[in-house]
């Protein structure tokens, strides 16, 4: 009755249901609980390029995903993945260097279950923005050491010549210099090199952020001075010297590989002429023996040849006799020499300026006696100019002189054979110390033949002396054609009866 009373009720019957319900629930939530889990979303940005093209960088490392907190039934949780959302991320909201952070612009949930969701912390990712800034400056080349002797540096060129930084502001605002470094310690010929640039601070200090950040290529023309030799050709106008020919410039520098430049050690031009020359010029001359590689500094293959010629003069050196020295006599003395002319005059030509230096002292007029002998010959006058005025001056006049050479021919006299003249044998006696004297007579030997003690017929006159010993003059008679070369004293001793 009871339970037919219930089946009749609606009250009771809803009650009942509601019961049922919650019995349900009950179970329900027992065995599929409501939980909250967290799901790493893989971010979606768009507009990447924005912050580039509006010169801006990024330069942390950020977040590439968020953590989204999603609540629902187990079941329900148990079948949604980071897969089925999409959080988008505009990077055009980074449009300056102050954004430090943004947020998501939208995100979606793709699935169909029962679950709600939302992105921790506000979605924020955390950046570092600068702005990219773009300086250029000119690059300095500094050359370490010193190039070898005789060489130097002509030109540094460097490619680029400019450094051009496009990088966050925080780094190019440091940069103020860029310098190149080049060691050129001994270097001998042309350098291609390539070197890093180092930039510097105002300060001075290095950024080592921008090592190896530019290659440059360095190229070094290194030269070498040579001096510059010409030569000349042809004869000038007779009364004409040419008394210089001097480059100009006098020295050139070529540069080079090193191998060329240390081919040679004089540069050479082609030959000049001087004929019939009888003022002074300049004339060009190309310079012939430039190394194959190498080039004259200048630009000008050629150099200008200053051709002095100068007015000769004559000047005439009076020498006597006496100063003429007779080289290569008979050392025995065997003969005798004698210049029969009086003297000679000999005349130089030459520029005035060397014939002023030189004295007649300086000339040395001589003649060559070798071979001769027994004769009357003309012999030539040879002089000597001095060896340092000998290229400049020529002798014009050419002059020989009448020379006679005799023989020497010594007679032997005995004193017994000596006459005395005016001897007063009353009152004194006359007697000689010396059995024997000797005289020299010079002349030619058909002449000599016939000389002798007899012919000389030497005497000793001893008029009005008295008792002593004096010595007194031997007088002879000369042969034709002969000379007597010396005089001759003979001791007489008298002594009174």
């Amino acid at each position: 009755m009871v339970l037919r009373r219930l089946k009749n009720n609606l009250g009771y019957k809803i009650v009942a249901f509601l019961l049922a319900v919650l019995f349900w629930v009950v179970v329900y939530n027992n065995d599929n609980p409501v939980n909250v889990e967290r799901l790493p979303i893989p971010i979606t940005f768009t507009n990447q390029t924005y912050p580039t093209t509006n010169n801006l960088r990024i330069l942390n490392d950020y977040d590439k995903s968020v953590t989204i907190e999603i609540r629902g039934r187990n079941d329900e949780l148990s079948q949604v993945s980071a897969s089925d959302f999409v959080i988008i991320y505009d990077f055009s909201e980074i449009n300056s260097a102050n954004v430090s952070s943004i947020t998501y612009s939208s995100v979606k949930y793709l699935g169909d279950k029962a679950i709600d969701y939302k992105v921790i912390n506000e979605g924020k990712i955390n950046l570092d923005v600068e702005r990219i800034m773009t300086t250029e400056n000119k690059i300095a080349v500094e050359l370490t050491g010193e190039p070898a002797f005789g060489y130097s540096i002509v030109s540094r060129t460097i490619t680029p010549e400019n450094f051009t930084i496009k990088d966050v502001s925080s780094l190019v605002s440091k940069v103020a210099t860029a310098i190149v470094r080049v060691d050129i310690e001994g270097i001998k010929g042309d350098k291609n090199v390539r070197r890093f640039c180092e930039f510097y601070d105002q300060q001075g200090n290095i950024i080592n952020e921008l090592n190896a950040y530019l290659a440059v290529d360095i190229s070094i023309e290194v030269a070498r001075e040579f001096d510059v030799e010409t030569t000349i050709y042809g004869v000038p106008d007779p009364d004409y010297q040419v008394i210089s020919k001097d480059p100009q410039p006098s020295k050139v520098k070529i540069s080079g590989p090193e191998s060329a430049l240390a081919s040679i050690d004089v540069l050479k031009t082609e030959s000049v002429s001087v004929s019939g020359a009888n003022q002074d010029s300049i004339v060009k001359a190309a310079l012939i023996n430039v190394p194959i590689g190498c080039k004259v500094v200048s630009g000008i293959n050629e150099v200008s040849i200053a051709i002095r010629v100068e007015k000769l003069e004559e000047r005439i050196f009076d020498f006597t006799s006496s100063e003429i020295d007779i080289k290569y006599k008979d050392s025995n003395n065997a003969y005798s020499y004698f210049i029969l002319d009086p003297g000679v005059s000999i005349t130089l030509k030459g520029r005035t300026e060397i014939l002023d230096q030189i004295n007649k002292a300086d000339l040395s007029p001589s003649i060559d006696v070798r071979s001769q002998k027994d004769t009357v010959t003309f012999l030539p006058v040879e002089i000597s100019i001095p060896a340092e005025q000998a290229q400049d001056i020529k002798q014009v006049s050419f002059i020989s002189v009448e020379v006679k050479i005799v023989k020497n021919m010594t007679i032997t006299i005995p004193t017994s054979e000596i006459t005395l003249i005016n001897q007063r044998n009353d009152l004194y006696t006359y007697s000689y110390p010396r059995v024997q004297t000797s005289l020299i007579v010079s002349g030619f030997s058909e002449d000599l033949a016939d000389v002798s003690v007899s012919t000389l017929n030497p005497t000793i006159n001893v008029k009005d002396l008295t008792e002593g010993t004096h010595r007194i003059k031997l007088n002879y008679t000369i042969p034709a054609n002969t000379e007597v070369f010396n005089s001759v004293l003979v001791d007489v001793i008298i002594k009174a009866k």
